[in-house]
């Protein structure tokens, strides 16, 4: 089924589908970005995973060498370092759930296992370490050190070299933890104690000297021994959180990591495909509806043009051909100019006519005037010879009474052909009205043919408008490519395509309004023609109604020479009755011949002025091809 739709139909829909359109651009590309954003999002969130899994690893070794110079200090410090490695592994497996990655979490609960381990026993460790002391004078080692001042203190020759030797071993035992060294120290105490029995200094502050240093030692040895097991489970699980996060940082690079990363890949190659192909769909559309309604603009309007110019130049052979659409509003406006030269035309031809219909009744009102004139001179040479030879007066009466008798007969003719003209000159006055009706309503057909270009202007300027905005939100987006780095590369290029899109759209606008300014100033021309028309129009009117006032006015002097030749019989006739008065008649036919011979010559001149008007109105005529 065909629309017959009008150019403000048309017009209509496409200021409808344009911004359609590109709301329909713009949406690809936000989506394209949406998706290139959440992918690279996905990319850096696994990328910050591996970081804090790695920074975690860092801190664990930090901690790690911290514990090689222990001391008092650094126990504090290293009692938070581990807190913070222990903040680190719950975020790890907070940030694994975000990633969605079932071995991932796996591997980061595992992670946080061990770290969790890992604390608890580094906390023990450090309380047994503080409980043996950091320093020869603090915990169990300053009980040591006062047992090894009171054994120094005996001073007595036979202990000095078994004393030495079993606080040397208590000491190196103390400071490496080596089992070898506390099998020696055993050794020396055991000799030392069987030393003291020999003597029987059991008893004496000897005896309890070694007995405290028994004490002292046997509790500093059970805190080494626990030490030393719990750095071997320390071990252990530090051997574990690292490969655990080695492994996974291993397999996070090779897996997920590539896989989010092909992943962002695929999605700016799939939004780089969709915007491209949506200003491949759109903007051909768009472009080609707006050359198609440009140049069937411009084609209709050049008609009208051509036909208008042809009609300002005489010509009202020429018609504007029809469309099938009774909608469109230039079938409407051709229908109307077609209409309004047919009825130009048939006025034309009503006026031609007319001026010739007029022309004819002048040159019988000369004809009858110049028998007119004929007459009168007979008349006054009849009157003449009446004065001069009354033996003739019968023969001059009769003569007078038959010439009378034309005259009057003339009289009429030309009464009747004044009539005539007067009718005529009528027809052509309400003939040229007519004709300043039509011109005034083509001016009014212009003048709405320039509106309807502004509103073509209007529409333009909203096209425009909407090309701008695409242009700003282009440029937009290739910020935030460029915000975006390496990543937005692939925008930054549809950005570009969309924002050349807005300027080929803001050209093509530009040569349409360049279109309707030529279309505005060709019917700027025409209005002022039609003006200049109108005016013409206007001055052939008041030229006509002034024949018709002259014609008036021919009627008028016809009647009243009807009338006195009339009595011109009736004085013949008196001459027939009585002969008494022809002295007096002759002289009143002599004055009224001279009257008739004014009035003859009066009738001459408004006949050539008729006669200068209908050449003048032919003259116009001529201008015109019907």
């Amino acid at each position: 089924m065909k629309l017959n739709l009008s150019w403000r139909k048309k017009l209509n829909a496409l200021m409808v589908a344009t911004p359609i359109g590109l709301a329909c651009m713009v949406a690809v590309v936000i989506w394209g970005l949406s998706t290139v954003s959440s992918s690279n999002r996905a990319t850096h969130q696994a990328y910050e995973y591996k970081d804090l899994s790695s920074t975690l690893l860092l801190e664990w070794s930090a901690v790690e060498n911290d514990m090689a110079g222990i001391n008092r200090e650094v126990a504090s410090q290293a009692r938070e370092e581990l807190a913070t490695i222990s903040d680190m592994a719950g975020e790890l497996v907070v940030q694994a759930q975000t990633l969605n990655d079932p071995g991932v979490l796996a591997s980061a609960e595992s992670i946080a296992e061990n770290v969790a381990s890992y604390e608890r026993l580094r906390i023990e460790w450090l309380d047994q370490l503080q409980a043996v002391g950091f320093s020869r004078a603090s915990g169990i080692r300053g009980s040591l050190e006062e047992a090894f001042a009171e054994l120094s203190n005996l001073s007595i020759s036979v202990l000095d070299e078994p004393v030495d030797l079993l606080v040397s071993n208590a000491r190196q035992y103390v400071q490496t933890r080596d089992p070898e060294a506390a099998d020696k120290t055993r050794t020396a105490l055991a000799s030392l104690s069987e030393l003291v029995n020999d003597y029987g200094w059991n008893d004496s502050v000897i005896g309890e000297a070694v007995d405290h240093f028994r004490t002292a030692f046997g509790q500093i040895e059970t805190r080494l021994v626990e030490i030393v097991s719990l750095e071997q489970s320390l071990v252990a699980t530090g051997n574990l959180l690292q490969a655990a996060v080695l492994e996974q940082n291993e397999r996070l690079q090779n897996g997920l990591i590539q896989e989010r990363m092909a992943a962002a890949e695929d999605a700016e190659s799939v939004a780089k495909a969709a915007s491209i192909g949506s200003a491949l769909v759109f903007g051909p559309i768009l472009m080609v509806a707006l050359i198609l309604m440009s140049r069937t603009l411009v084609r209709r309007l050049n008609s009208v043009v051509n036909l208008l110019a042809n009609v300002a130049e005489g010509d009202l052979t020429q018609r504007l051909s029809l469309g099938r659409n009774p909608n469109d509003e230039f079938n409407r406006l051709g229908s109307a100019a077609n209409h309004m030269i047919e009825n130009m035309g048939e006025l034309l031809g009503e006026s031609i006519r007319s001026t010739e219909a007029l022309l004819e009744v002048r040159s019988q009102l000369a004809r009858t005037t110049q028998r007119l004139n004929s007459s009168s001179e007979s008349v006054e040479q009849q009157t003449e010879q009446a004065a001069t030879a009354t033996q003739q007066i019968s023969v001059t009466i009769n003569d007078v009474a038959r010439r009378t008798a034309e005259v009057g007969e003339s009289m009429q003719s030309t009464n009747q052909a004044a009539e005539h003209g007067e009718t005529t000159i009528g027809q052509s006055v309400s003939t040229m009205r007519r004709l300043s009706d039509l011109i005034k309503t083509s001016h009014q057909h212009v003048q709405s043919l320039n509106r309807s270009s502004e509103q073509v202007t209007g529409i333009i300027d909203v096209i425009d408008g909407l090309a701008e905005q695409t242009n700003l939100l282009a440029l937009n987006a290739a910020i935030e490519a460029a915000r975006a780095g390496e990543a937005g590369r692939g925008f930054s290029v549809v950005a570009d395509e969309v924002r050349t899109l807005a300027q080929k759209t803001v050209s093509a606008t530009n040569n349409i309004s360049g279109i309707i300014t030529e279309l505005n100033q060709v019917t700027g021309q025409m209005d002022r023609q039609m003006e200049d028309g109108v005016k013409a129009a206007g001055e052939t009117t008041e030229q006509a109604n002034e024949v018709s006032s002259a014609i008036t006015q021919i009627v008028t002097s016809v009647q009243s020479l009807t009338a006195e030749m009339d009595q011109v019989v009736v004085a013949v006739e008196e001459i027939s009755v009585t002969t008494e008065d022809i002295a007096q008649k002759v002289e009143l036919v002599r004055e009224q011949s001279v009257e008739s011979r004014s009035i003859s010559q009066e009738l001459e001149n408004q006949s050539e002025l008729l006669s200068g008007h209908a050449e003048r109105l032919q003259s116009s005529h001529r201008r015109f091809r019907i």
